[in-house]
């Protein structure tokens, strides 16, 4: 052993470095002295004798690492309590064959049995995938009508009956994309779709919006039940101009909400949502929200063929000129009026009867029981649902500087 070992007369550490060995030499006199001085305690075989990580034990080593193999390792804690001549690490110390050492270790009358292998990993719980929603399950099959008339049009033609012949049918629209939303996020996924009528030049991710929201603590699972916070994640996002109509979308507001959809801006609705997704009333138990980008208005009066462009297929279905400036037309001659709207359950475009599209915006006061019952926070205005929904609408328009550089 001493001859493998070369010169082991001395089991000092060098000058200066107390606590740390350098050298495999120095390192292996000290295993030896140790193991000569204390043999009592069970030592591993050499079968086993690997990468030797001596670990911190009853205060006397913080740590040690001595690299004999790299295919193998095991523990010598209780080694490790008999080491009192150093505190700190002891390190590269450099490669020993597993075959010197074991010959080294065969000195010791004590040979310790095999440590036993590690307990078995706990089984993992199966976990379902979510199941999809019918309405993301549809929409993976369809793509959407991209245009500003293209889907008005389609819309027109199946329900040709429920226009009438006597009026003149005027369309103002500015196209939206269609977004699927994932979870309670129609709020935020009808603010999406609005973008970029917004601020042109990218969409924004909706990530983003997400994150936002609830950053600021307008919501906890995507849900927004405040038409308030709604305005303040637009301004923020978007840096647009916004604002909040209350009381209903009748008297002034009508007119209001006319002029700014005219003019081709977006208005955020919140609606209790019906099983075909249009308006209904449900006491906001079925609370949602969509954007609304385009008007239909039913006029009674003359002609508008030199106002307004004419479509080559549909009789009596007018637009206004590109590039013009759209103007609203004279009150008193509209009749009926329909507006065009997108929600985060379908691709498609639909068009809503204006009076009950009101008439459901007025009515959202209360909470989904089920949703009050089923333990998931949500992010609830002072007041609830009817002072944070009820009677309101969200009007978007293009920021000032964005405006004059376009």
């Amino acid at each position: 052993m001493d001859a493998l070992l070369g010169d082991a007369e001395s089991s000092k550490l060098p000058d200066g470095n107390e606590g740390r060995i350098w050298c495999r030499k120095d390192a292996a006199i000290l295993l030896r002295s140790e193991l000569r001085r204390c043999p009592s305690p069970p030592l591993p075989s050499p079968a086993h004798l690997g990468k030797v990580k001596l670990r911190r034990h009853l205060g006397e080593v913080e740590r040690c690492h001595c690299f004999f193999h790299p295919r193998k390792e095991i523990e010598l804690l209780q080694l490790a309590s008999r080491f009192s001549s150093f505190r700190t690490v002891i390190t590269d110390v450099g490669e020993m064959s597993q075959e010197a050492l074991g010959n080294s270790l065969q000195d010791s009358s004590v040979v310790s049995p095999p440590i036993p292998p590690p307990p078995p990993l706990p089984l993992m719980a199966h976990v379902r995938p979510q199941k999809k929603k019918l309405y993301q399950t549809i929409s993976e099959s369809r793509s959407p009508v991209i245009g500003d008339v293209e889907e008005a049009k389609m819309l027109l033609k199946s329900r040709e009956s429920s226009f009438s012949k006597e009026l003149r049918w005027l369309l103002f629209n500015k196209y939206v994309p269609s977004l699927i939303q994932d979870g309670p996020q129609c709020g935020l996924v009808a603010l999406w779709m609005a973008g970029p009528l917004l601020l042109p030049g990218g969409p924004v991710p909706m990530e983003k919006i997400v994150n936002i929201a609830l950053k600021r603590g307008y919501t906890a699972q995507g849900e927004m039940f405040s038409a308030a916070d709604m305005l303040k994640l637009a301004q923020e996002v978007f840096h647009c101009e916004a604002e909040l109509v209350s009381g209903g979308m009748m008297g002034n507001n009508q007119r209001k909400i006319l002029r700014h959809l005219v003019s081709g801006c977006p208005l955020l609705l919140p609606y209790d949502e019906d099983f075909n997704h249009e308006p209904c009333a449900k006491k906001g138990h079925k609370a949602h929200w969509a954007v609304v980008s385009g008007v239909l208005l039913g006029l009674k009066c003359g002609s508008l063929a030199g106002l307004y462009q004419e479509d080559p297929e549909l009789s009596g279905l007018f637009y206004p000129p590109r590039e013009a400036h759209w103007h609203c037309p004279p009150e008193d001659g509209v009749v009926e009026i329909y507006l065009l709207a997108k929600q985060g359950k379908s691709l498609k475009y639909q068009l809503w009867e204006y009076q009950r599209v009101h008439e459901s915006n007025m009515q959202l006061t209360d909470l989904d029981p089920s949703r009050a019952a089923d333990g998931t926070v949500y992010v609830l205005p002072q007041g609830g649902v009817k002072s944070g929904l009820c009677g309101h609408t969200v009007l978007l328009k293009p920021g000032t500087e964005l405006t004059e550089k376009a």
